[in-house]
């Protein structure tokens, strides 16, 4: 996988795919540098209870996987304000 990268590798991944899958999961990390992060903002299955991780990347320098719901935002405020938004540039 290093290659879609040219070797460089990614110091931020961000995966937005329309549905996440375990088994894919080990490729996202694989195209992030060691010490990067990469963000997880699909949503899978809540059956998909299958995780693929290479366990020779568990070290202290590693990627740091991360997720989030409504990218780190308050919803309760962030959907009005966004609807209002919405409205006024119709």
């Amino acid at each position: 996988m290093p290659d879609v990268t040219h070797g460089l590798m990614a110091h931020k991944v961000v995966v937005t795919v329309g549905e996440l899958h375990g088994a894919d999961i080990d490729s996202y990390l694989g195209i992030t540098a060691k010490g990067g992060t990469c963000v997880l903002t699909a949503i899978g299955s809540l059956m998909d209870t299958n995780v693929t991780l290479n366990p020779g990347d568990a070290d202290p320098d590693a990627e740091e996987p991360a997720g989030t719901i409504f990218g780190g935002g308050n919803p309760q405020f962030d959907i009005p304000q966004l609807l209002s938004m919405y409205k006024s540039a119709s």
